[in-house]
């Protein structure tokens, strides 16, 4: 019995559905299936019904959701205990400063830690780059020491701050003279172009996605990727229009930003941290770099 196969019964129970629990873990949903079957075949019991609308457990599953939950919490808070013994035990170590982003968040976090290195020669840095679901997992069970992602948060076990709110708009090269001159684009100008936008189940996404259903549009998807910065590439050559919550992307003189309408939803930045563990000095100095590189913006 593994502990991620008892993360992902719980986050089923929680969701309602197997579909919706891979999504928020960040793994596939075959994959989340199968970590359910080995659970059952190992227990020799049924965990979960399946059921039109979405999954339920039984009586069994039920059961053992109450053992994982606590299990869960049980595994986290000694990972993170061992971390801080380790960090604790190596007082004439450098310092260390474990970063975790979305992809969306790569330019404002390397700008970010760029600012801090060069003030804080000695501080060490590592970066992780990964889904929104994984980041916060890391950050709760202390492989993370900080997190920058995109709300909504759903994991437990962190601490929660706001960082930025932006609106998206459109991303248009400054080579297309009819889009770059506008003072606001509308959806209707939008239909039949050309977007390229992150894939499916990243939170960005997801809120673009509920605002084309809103308004009854229906996209012409060129382009699916993981990265901002390929989505940003690809919008540069012109061939494509892309809808992002900019304008901190925007960070080149070849595009632009150009509001939206009808106005799209708001996409909040936060800073994530381990419930219980402090604030450190590196994690402040970090969220005041992102603060005034977000308000210079």
């Amino acid at each position: 019995m593994r502990i991620e196969q008892l993360e992902a019964l719980v986050k089923i129970a929680e969701t309602g559905s197997i579909g919706k629990a891979a999504q928020q873990m960040g793994v596939s949903q075959p994959a989340i299936s199968v970590q359910i079957r080995q659970l059952e075949d190992e227990l020799d019991a049924l965990l979960l019904v399946r059921e039109q609308r979405g999954a339920r457990l039984t009586e069994a599953g039920a059961i053992l959701r109450r053992h994982a939950e606590r299990a869960i919490r049980e595994v986290n808070e000694a990972i993170a205990a061992v971390h801080d013994l380790n960090k604790a035990g190596d007082e004439k170590s450098r310092a260390t400063l474990r970063v975790g982003y979305s992809r969306s968040h790569l330019g404002i976090c390397t700008r970010a830690l760029g600012m801090l290195l060069a003030s804080n020669p000695r501080l060490e840095v590592k970066l992780e780059e990964a889904d929104a679901a994984l980041i916060e997992r890391r950050v709760a069970n202390g492989r993370l020491d900080v997190g920058l992602i995109y709300a909504p948060v759903r994991a437990s076990g962190v601490e929660v701050e706001e960082i930025a709110k932006k609106s998206h708009g459109v991303i248009v090269s400054r080579a297309n003279k009819a889009m770059a001159g506008a003072k606001e684009v509308t959806l209707q100008d939008l239909a039949g172009q050309p977007l390229a936008l992150p894939r499916r189940g990243l939170r960005v996404r997801d809120a673009l996605d509920e605002y084309f259903r809103a308004n009854d549009f229906s996209p012409r998807i060129a382009v699916e990727t993981d990265t901002a910065t390929a989505v940003l590439s690809l919008v540069r050559e012109g061939g494509v229009f892309s809808i992002l919550p900019a304008p901190e992307l925007v960070d080149d003189t070849g595009l632009l930003f150009v509001p939206l309408s009808p106005r799209p939803p708001v996409q909040v930045t936060v800073l994530l941290w381990r419930t219980g563990a402090p604030k450190t000095r590196p994690i402040r100095a970090f969220e005041s770099a992102v603060r005034e590189l977000l308000r210079a913006k």
